[in-house]
């Protein structure tokens, strides 16, 4: 078992699914390396994903929580990219109701890099062999943490990340390609203080970044803010929008 990577305060918001009814969603649910993944659009023909495509590294209750299932929709919608949501957790989400807290950190322990980033490199691997030259990786709240790591390895084209757990911000500062942040006003995962040295380090190497900040916001808006809250699901839905205008443009 691996270390989980740099410690993180977790909060009621990490760990509050607000689930999305699952209607409408337009893409399949079908396996990718191995895994249970969700593709939108849904392929036909059993076409690959040609030159372009987007990979989403989800929260702690991963695929199976429509609301990144739908985030993913509107993303593909919006940048004309299929959009792949890998099981990253090895089947080990976390249940929407009646979890238990105090378990998180025996989960944590169980979902280090070690047993997480395999599943994204294969996944990433995969959709390469099928033809993608041009990839991004998104990770929301403890998936930000991998799509850090799998833009610091050099795998992808272009990473976004949106109010990511269990990074630093010197880990940023290995990383070149272009990057996108969606940011919450109120995170303990990624504090206004961390924010502020990830901007100065990535402003002083000149990486290509950009920069969303949402007021009256709380960590994990950007998939799961909370239901009746119109200003938390209007940055939802603009941090989608403008993470696909983000990967329209670097992965041309």
């Amino acid at each position: 078992m691996s270390s989980p990577g740099p410690a993180a305060a977790h909060c009621d918001a990490c760990l509050t699914a607000n689930a999305r009814p699952a209607d409408g969603a337009v893409g399949i649910i079908g396996t990718l390396a191995g895994l249970p993944c969700y593709t939108t659009p849904a392929p036909t023909d059993g076409a690959g994903p040609g030159k372009r495509a987007i990979i989403i590294a989800t929260d702690v209750f991963g695929l199976p929580l429509p609301n990144v299932q739908l985030v993913a929709d509107a993303m593909a919608k919006a940048s004309g990219v299929p959009v792949y949501v890998p099981d990253i957790l090895g089947g080990d989400a976390i249940a929407p109701a009646g979890f238990d807290r105090t378990t998180f950190p025996a989960w944590r322990a169980r979902h280090g890099d070690a047993e997480t980033e395999p599943h994204l490199h294969a996944v990433l691997a995969a959709i390469k062999a099928a033809g993608a030259e041009l990839v991004g990786v998104v990770g929301y709240c403890f998936g930000g943490r991998y799509a850090l790591r799998a833009a610091a390895a050099g795998l992808v084209t272009a990473y976004a990340v949106a109010h990511p757990s269990f990074t630093s911000p010197v880990e940023y500062a290995a990383v070149t390609v272009p990057a996108f942040f969606a940011c919450a006003e109120t995170d303990s995962a990624f504090p206004a203080e961390a924010v502020a040295e990830v901007k100065r380090t990535l402003e002083a190497a000149a990486v290509p970044t950009e920069w969303r900040h949402y007021p009256g916001t709380s960590h994990g808006f950007a998939v799961r803010p909370p239901p009746g809250d119109f200003r938390a699901e209007a940055a939802r839905d603009d941090a989608a929008l403008a993470m696909a205008a983000f990967f329209a443009k670097h992965l041309a």
